[in-house]
């Protein structure tokens, strides 16, 4: 579960055997705020 509450947090990584930077998430639940959406 506190994995869950961090995962948009920019850079965040809940499995680091994964690739990525952890910041996809960060930047979709910012695009949705701008539009008036919201990412839960």
């Amino acid at each position: 579960m506190q994995q869950q509450s961090q995962i948009f947090t920019a850079f965040y990584q809940a499995d680091t055997n994964s690739q990525g930077t952890g910041i996809g998430l960060t930047i979709a639940s910012s695009l949705a705020k701008l539009m008036g959406g919201k990412l839960n």
